[in-house]
């Protein structure tokens, strides 16, 4: 038997951003997130350093895409070359739902959970500079980007969990 290096090597990459992606992500929603809010100004302190200094926003957009990329090479091969014929097995389908959701989480990643963390941060660096306490204007904003983070962060592990389900079970999915 011959060893395929170019799957072996895309399924690694897929599968251990994938763990890290989804680990990450289920570990701060979990823990970090609501460990920072109730930690009121100290918790503001501490994810603009999860931030700035941590880069956890690159990390989550490393992972995210390595695992996107990774997965597309390996969903093209197995496709063959995105052939409907294929789509329309239960191995297909599995994958094709697996890939919408994974998709879907990156997308926010990409274009909300990111951006939503720069301005959080970026609003908890202002707050720490004022020499008095924050406006009204400025906590109402503070919990609005929390809230939004914390609710698309649900959906992203929502999305995640879809995913890691259809992939897992494709293989054996017969129709």
């Amino acid at each position: 038997m011959v060893v395929d290096w170019y799957i072996v090597l895309f399924r690694i990459i897929h599968i251990a951003s994938a763990i890290l992606w989804f680990g990450a992500a289920v570990f701060y929603s979990a823990f970090v997130g609501p460990t920072l809010r109730s930690a009121g100004a100290e918790g503001s302190r501490m994810f603009n350093h999860l931030v700035r200094q941590q880069k956890a926003v690159i990390f989550f957009v490393v992972v995210s895409t390595s695992t996107v990329v990774a997965g597309a090479f390996l969903y093209w091969r197995d496709s063959g070359g995105l052939d409907a014929d294929f789509m329309q097995t239960g191995f297909g389908t599995g994958l094709t739902v697996g890939a919408v959701a994974g998709l879907l989480s990156w997308f926010l990643v990409l274009l909300v959970l990111a951006p939503t963390s720069y301005r959080l941060a970026a609003l908890g660096e202002q707050i720490s500079a004022l020499e008095r306490p924050p406006s009204q204007e400025q906590m109402a904003s503070l919990r609005a980007l929390q809230s939004r983070l914390n609710g698309f962060s649900i959906v992203s592990i929502a999305s995640l969990g879809i995913a890691t389900v259809a992939m897992a079970t494709a293989r054996y999915l017969n129709f």
